[in-house]
């Protein structure tokens, strides 16, 4: 059959051959080429074969001819030199004969023989299968999708969400799209500036003196978009405005208490300056009423009590008219100075 096979390769074999570059026709000639090498292989062994048998035939023969002058006499027993000889060339002819191939080595000579042959049988059902009248089918190419995929679709529209809401200023929403985008940096930035919004709110209504809406204004802004720098800093405006409030009360509270001192301390020295008031006479006398002291004969004035020592917060002390009256002045402005209109 190996005979046979090679014979065919030899022969050349007018077939339609299909294109090389398909990797089924390509396994399939070196799959022949493969049995051709094997084939030459083969018979240069069976030349060399032929050869050495035919080498091994001459002494052989000359041995039969002429025994006793080719075989080496006998060392031991009573084995002619005729018989001897002819048996050691004839075992040695055995030894180096043709064929005369162990077992092994004849499975490692078949077993590759047989690889070549399914393979090159192989190659030949190929070759039948690929050539014909008609060309080869090219595969058809995947069709590639020309339209956007459905999550494409999904992300362009949430980006459009993104855009309208922070055009209409609904921050909300604005930072919901975004999330669902997974773009952090944008959802920071909304949350910076929607913040930022509130903070501003807050700071309108501490300046304006309302205390308790810009601090519940933070606190929504806190909640809902997370600290950032401007809110701390209203807050730290509301601190200040609360500790300027403190500080004026405990100054009007000190002042009021210095006007309150003023304030007694003129009306004793005013009850001191009076005269004392004169005792009058019983109804059922008929003498005249005599005088309490005599009349001088020239009026002395009446002692005038010292001003009350002016603080630093009073502003008009001497306005003019009595110490009391004057007191009474200068308790209309206790801070002395211009007020800021945006700690109330």
């Amino acid at each position: 059959m190996a005979q046979a096979l090679a014979a065919a390769t030899r022969t050349p074999i007018q077939v339609l051959w299909p294109p090389a570059s398909d990797p089924a026709v390509a396994t399939a000639l070196d799959a022949v080429r493969l049995q051709q090498d094997i084939e030459d292989a083969k018979a240069r062994d069976g030349k060399r074969h032929q050869d050495a048998a035919a080498r091994l035939s001459k002494p052989i023969e000359a041995a039969w001819a002429a025994p006793e002058a080719s075989a080496p006499p006998p060392t031991f027993g009573e084995t002619s030199r005729s018989s001897y000889g002819l048996h050691r060339q004839i075992e040695a002819t055995n030894r180096e004969a043709v064929g005369s191939r162990r077992p092994g080595r004849r499975r490692r000579v078949l077993i590759p023989a047989a690889a070549s042959i399914a393979v090159a049988v192989a190659a030949g059902t190929a070759i039948a299968t690929t050539s014909g009248d008609e060309p080869p089918v090219r595969q058809a190419t995947p069709v590639v999708q020309a339209g956007p995929t459905a999550a494409e679709r999904q992300r362009a529209a949430q980006q459009a969400t993104l855009v309208e809401a922070k055009g209409r200023g609904d921050y909300d929403a604005a930072i919901t799209a975004a999330t669902s985008l997974n773009d952090t940096a944008t959802v920071a930035e909304l949350r910076t500036a929607a913040g930022g919004i509130f903070a501003r709110r807050a700071r309108q209504a501490a300046d304006r003196g309302d205390l308790p809406l810009a601090a519940s204004r933070l606190d929504r802004a806190e909640d809902r978009y997370g600290d950032s720098p401007a809110i701390d800093g209203v807050r730290r405006r509301i601190e200040q405005i609360k500790d300027a409030r403190q500080k004026r009360a405990a100054e009007r509270k000190r002042a009021a208490k210095k006007r309150a001192a003023a304030r007694a301390r003129a009306a004793a020295a005013a009850r001191r300056a009076a005269p004392a008031p004169s005792s009058p006479a019983p109804s059922g006398s008929s003498a005249s009423p005599v005088p309490s002291s005599p009349a001088p004969s020239s009026p002395t004035p009446s002692p005038r009590p010292s001003p009350a020592p002016s603080t630093g917060g009073s502003g008009g002390g001497s306005g003019g008219g009595s110490s009391s009256g004057g007191g009474s002045k200068g308790g209309g402005s206790s801070s002395g100075g211009a007020v800021d209109p945006g700690l109330y």
